[in-house]
Parts: C-alpha cells; sequence; structure tokens
C-alpha cells in the first residue's frame, strides 16, 4: 500500500528518538519520586514483601532508574538501558496485578512503557544519539 505522506519516511528515525526522550524521562521521574515524596511509602512495601533493609532496596531500584532514565536521553547504550527499563517495568507490571495499592503508576503506563522498551531494543536509538549501528 502506498503511504500517504511519502516525503515524512525521510525521518523515520525520529520516531525512536521521540520513543527513547519520553521513555528516558518517565524513568527518571519513576526514580527521583522514589527518592522524594514517595520514600517512606516504598521502603514500607518492600519490607512488606520480605526485601530487607527497604531502603537499600529504594535507593538501589531509583538509582538503576535515575541511570538507565539518563542513558536513554543521552542515547547511550539505549539497547542495553531498554533492557532493563523492560525488566523492571515487567517486574513492575507483575507487582502492579498482585497489590495495586502499592503502585501509583496505572497499569496502562506501564504497559504502554514496556511496550516502548521492547520497541527501542529493537529499533535503536534513533536520532540524536551517541550510539552507533553497527
Amino acid at each position: 500500500m502506498l503511504s500517504i505522506f511519502p516525503a515524512l519516511l525521510t525521518y523515520k528515525l525520529i520516531a525512536p528518538l521521540i520513543l527513547r526522550l519520553t521513555l528516558g524521562s518517565i524513568f527518571v521521574n519513576f526514580g527521583w519520586t522514589k527518592l522524594g515524596r514517595q520514600k517512606a511509602g516504598k521502603i514500607v512495601f518492600f519490607e512488606k514483601i520480605n526485601l530487607k533493609p527497604g531502603i537499600f532496596y529504594v535507593w538501589l531500584i531509583a538509582i538503576v532508574e535515575i541511570i538507565a532514565g539518563l542513558l536513554l536521553i543521552a542515547g547511550l547504550f539505549t539497547q542495553i538501558a531498554a533492557l532493563v527499563s523492560g525488566i523492571i517495568l515487567l517486574i513492575a507490571i507483575f507487582l502492579k496485578r498482585k497489590q495495586p495499592l502499592s503502585f501509583e503508576s496505572s497499569l496502562c503506563l506501564l504497559i504502554v512503557c514496556l511496550v516502548i522498551a521492547l520497541s527501542l531494543m529493537f529499533t535503536g536509538p534513533g536520532f540524536l544519539a551517541f550510539d552507533l549501528p553497527l
């Protein structure tokens, strides 16, 4: 089938850029809020699921989320950052289904973020990235 706007196909590497910047911003926000206003609640949550001490896991996951988000924003090690993000999102989706009140994010947001992470794993970083295609 013919494309309605074939001239736009020239800019097809902008789509991964938009997805990468969006997912990276979301992950930086996830990590930052874990270290801020959600810290006490997350400590209780981790200890409730037998991950003690809870403060350690809050810091660990928050730092991993922030680093993954910054790597996505920069376009550096994009596929690895997308893989790590995808694993975190799979675990979050599983936990959200088990304990719906323990997460502020909706299940739909987590699923959309997982789809974005999977897309970036397969398409790469797009424009304005430090990753070089092999």
